[in-house]
């Protein structure tokens, strides 16, 4: 999340008046270094957390002849008017992946740059050696690709055996599946085109980056909606692995409690969760895996929809702080979508753990 001044946050929540929003459009070469500005005619930036490529853009410009549409970027900012000047924010960097032009207007389909990782893989095996910073590892993948802007949390997690990485997964899937070891967040573009990861932490009162309640300078609007699927909530689960020594084990737990909702017994008919665990060490452990995957069953996501003027500050896994008439909480950011026009809203998709009874 972009950091506001008290004065920008008051700007942004109507304070004084009407803010007065205004949007543009630069283009960029393949370093990130502004070659030009470009008409902007209208377009919209949508984040989502849970895409591979986590966000992406559809922007429409005035043909120019200074663009290369091979490797510039274009990068669309708002603004809004702080006494006589125009306070600009970024809202991405973007690749024009897919361009078509009618009538003297280009209509480009566009990504942030981690496409540039999801296109390239290993050619030649290549081993990490145990021991090896986790961190140290991550960042080769976005090294290797020619990128400088990094900004991956530090840790002190290692490599606890040797890893092998090659061509059977691209490097920005390579990098996804070995952050998620440590509980890092999948691989983003930040607003100014830094990539980014970093230690995943659930919502919570002391990590809230940003308040949205009704009151007087309220930049909400319309109707907020609320999602919880209690349908796929599971009451049988198995895991199973193929030990080297032990053979196969298979542990199986049936939640038949008869005050559960959501067992069994209640509801007589069995939703079941099976999966293959690795690197159990015995039947003990694996029955204490089971266990505590009945147990994190009793926790799911609520979805929430809600609206508010553009906001511009935000980016991937924000917390938010939601008090409402009808609902409150603390949220993690996974969708937003903003319009390049004055006065539209900006629609946001958050998320939080809700325990069942």
């Amino acid at each position: 999340m972009i950091k506001l001044s008290q004065l920008e946050q008051d700007i942004l929540h109507c304070k004084y008046g009407s803010r007065h929003e205004f949007y543009r459009l630069e283009l960029l070469d393949m370093y990130g270094i502004k070659k030009d500005d470009l008409y902007l005619v209208s377009g919209d930036v949508s984040l989502d957390c849970v895409a591979d490529i986590q966000k992406s853009a559809t922007i429409n410009f005035k043909e120019s002849s200074k663009v290369n549409y091979l490797s510039d970027r274009i990068k669309p900012f708002m603004g809004v008017m702080v006494g006589d000047t125009i306070k600009w924010w970024p809202l991405g960097v973007f690749l024009m992946v897919q361009t078509n032009s009618s009538n003297g207007v280009v209509r480009a389909q566009c990504y942030d740059e981690t496409i540039i990782l999801q296109q390239s893989q290993v050619l030649a095996q290549k081993v990490f050696l145990k021991g090896t910073n986790y961190g140290e590892v991550l960042r080769y993948f976005i090294i290797s690709c020619g990128i400088t802007k990094i900004n991956i949390q530090s840790t002190e997690h290692a490599l606890q055996e040797d890893l092998i990485v090659d061509d059977s997964k691209n490097k920005l899937e390579w990098f996804n599946y070995i952050a998620e070891q440590i509980n890092y967040t999948k691989l983003s573009v930040n607003s100014d085109g830094w990539f980014i990861s970093k230690k995943y932490i659930e919502p919570s009162p002391s990590n809230v980056g940003y308040i949205y309640k009704e009151d007087h300078m309220s930049v909400l609007s319309g109707n907020i909606e609320s999602l919880i699927d209690y349908w796929k909530v599971p009451n049988v689960f198995k895991r199973f692995v193929s030990h080297p020594t032990l053979g196969e084990l298979v542990s199986i737990y049936i939640n038949a409690d008869p005050t559960s909702d959501f067992s069994v017994t209640k509801r007589k008919m069995e939703i079941t969760d099976s999966k293959q665990v690795d690197n159990v060490v015995n039947q003990i452990e694996l029955d204490n895996l089971t266990r505590k995957a009945a147990f994190n069953a009793n926790q799911i996501y609520e979805e929430v929809t809600f609206y508010t003027l553009n906001m511009p500050h935000h980016e991937s896994y924000d917390i938010l702080d939601l008090r409402s008439e009808h609902l409150n909480g603390i949220f993690i950011e996974q969708h937003f979508n903003i319009k390049l026009e004055s006065g539209s809203l900006m629609t946001h998709r958050v998320k939080r753990l809700v325990t069942l009874n």
